[in-house]
């Protein structure tokens, strides 16, 4: 080796290779902070993350036979496959593009429920401080329902996990599959009536795969809350992940609201 390529060796070796790891492992870091694993979704929450309730309403409207109903969405932009679609992703997976994340499921559901409900879908944005802070975020932007509405259902879509294939069929349409996520509020000081959440997570399970056979699995518990002590019943939904179609996970949004009218057609409170 000449002493002109000995030079250059050990100018790589010395300098280029560090500063190659350096700028990988700074590469990383961004990454990291960027994308967050989907595995938080599941509710890396302590018990004074959310604060206690402290707004009671003044005065509780008349239910006047209806469902008093809020839909909403603690991660506003969740998303699906996007394929050729054109919208911005925020990250993969995830737009602000309210007609092609999760609230436009939200829409889907809400208006395709019936006059057995009177239903809100609240847009607020709960990812405007973060993904890490969405679940506060959510509690101070839906608790104003407190007392006003029965019914919580926070609408999410789940992280993919293998399933193949990742909906069900029925006819020529085809469905996101659906869960519902019961939470026991272990160590919270205000813990959720998770044994009336499960009950109606239940029904409307069973009442999806009456329409959709294999559409909706159990509902899977988990040792946290998820602002689920906020009304009467209090439900969150996962509707498809990321490997599925907008139009997968719409069918699966309007299916769900049907399943909603059934329950209510036999008398939502029995």
């Amino acid at each position: 080796m000449t002493k002109q390529n000995l030079y250059t060796f050990r100018r790589i070796v010395f300098l280029v290779i560090p500063t190659l790891i350096l700028l990988f492992v700074l590469i990383y870091i961004s990454a990291k902070n960027l994308f967050p694993e989907e595995a938080a979704e599941t509710g890396n929450i302590s018990a004074t993350d959310i604060p206690a309730l402290t707004v009671e309403p003044t005065a509780v409207p008349e239910r006047n036979g209806k469902v008093r109903l809020v839909v909403y969405h603690t991660h506003n932009d969740e998303a699906f496959y996007k394929g050729k679609q054109k919208y911005t992703e925020s990250v993969m997976g995830r737009t602000d593009n309210s007609e092609y994340n999760v609230m436009r499921l939200g829409k889907d559901f809400a208006n395709s429920l019936n006059k057995s409900f009177d239903v809100t879908h609240d847009e607020a944005n709960n990812m405007s401080n973060g993904f890490n802070y969405a679940y506060d975020t959510a509690y101070e932007n839906e608790k104003k329902y407190c007392g006003i509405k029965d019914v919580f259902v926070d609408i999410h879509r789940d992280a993919y996990s293998g399933e193949n294939p990742n909906y069900a069929q029925k006819n020529s349409s085809e469905y996101a599959l659906i869960k519902f996520v019961v939470a026991n509020g272990s160590n919270f000081d205000k813990n959720p009536d998770w044994q009336k959440n499960k009950e109606y997570a239940d029904k409307i399970t069973k009442e999806l795969n009456k329409l959709v056979p294999g559409v909706a699995s159990e509902p899977v518990f988990k040792d946290y809350r998820f602002n689920q002590h906020l009304g009467e019943v209090c439900l969150l939904a996962e509707i498809g992940n990321e490997k599925n179609t907008l139009t997968q996970a719409r069918n699966s949004a309007k299916l769900l609201a049907e399943a909603f009218n059934n329950v209510a057609s036999d008398g939502w409170w029995k």
